[in-house]
């Protein structure tokens, strides 16, 4: 993101597990380390409800007088949508509401799952910095080879070996995703082989996609389904779904 740093409004999308926080975090440490003055807020975890969320978002929105510039990141918007009814909205009113003088010295970056990213505050950024090039969305792009022997490094493992089992084992496609990645490397990790096809270890990604990693969430989900019924509702769903039967799935 360092490239955009003059752009008023920049939205990082991507889905769960794509690296879309991590990015946002290595940007606020770059921008303190440059002393730059940065608000951060996670709005699946800071906020609890529409009171709340407004009141945080104005303190965090709010640039004195004497600031030239303010980098105000925003995490987590679809896990607060979730939670809290309108959350977008929430947003927008308090943007609309920061005197045009001050809202032109924000910086807004906001992260969020593409999926989930919602037309109605796109077009209300859109009104509120018209010019072009003042929104700009970007979707986080896989993962390079040098990525991967870098993250299988990172848990001491042979780099060039893994990767090459990735290679002869067709999982290419699943280890560009730190989501689908992350499962790989642990297997490794603990000495178990890499699954034997793609279809294989796309079960076992799905497995992790259906289970809470952020440990206050699963406290608050206790009653949530398993993820083998979560699974099993994903299976249903697709074959109702008669868009979902592709040749190539049909095929494969």
């Amino acid at each position: 993101m360092g490239e955009m740093r003059d752009v008023p409004v920049v939205v990082v999308l991507g889905e769960r597990g794509s690296g879309k926080s991590v990015a946002l975090d290595q940007e606020r440490i770059l921008l303190t380390h440059e002393g730059v003055a940065v608000a951060s807020l996670h709005l699946g975890r800071d906020v609890s409800d529409t009171i709340s969320a407004g009141a945080d978002l104005r303190q965090h929105l709010t640039v004195p007088e004497d600031r030239p510039v303010q980098h105000v990141l925003l995490d987590g918007l679809d896990e607060g949508m979730s939670a809290i009814t309108n959350l977008e909205k929430v947003l927008l009113r308090e943007l609309r509401q920061t005197r045009p003088e001050l809202r032109a010295k924000l910086r807004l970056r906001i992260v969020c799952r593409t999926t989930r990213w919602p037309e109605v505050l796109e077009r209300g950024l859109r009104e509120l910095w018209p010019a072009d090039g003042q929104v700009a969305l970007m979707v986080l792009a896989p993962l390079t080879r040098q990525h991967i022997e870098t993250a299988a490094e990172g848990h001491g493992l042979d780099a060039a070996a893994f990767t090459e089992q990735v290679s002869t084992r067709v999982l290419a496609a699943l280890a560009e995703q730190p989501a689908t990645l992350i499962p790989l490397l642990k297997s490794q990790e603990h000495g178990e082989k890499l699954p034997e096809t793609v279809a294989e270890a796309y079960r076992q990604a799905c497995r992790t996609l259906c289970t809470e990693t952020w440990q206050q969430a699963f406290e608050q989900r206790q009653n949530r389904p398993t993820a083998d019924d979560l699974l099993d509702v994903a299976r249903w769903t697709a074959g109702l779904d008669p868009g979902f039967w592709t040749p190539e799935r049909l095929g494969s």
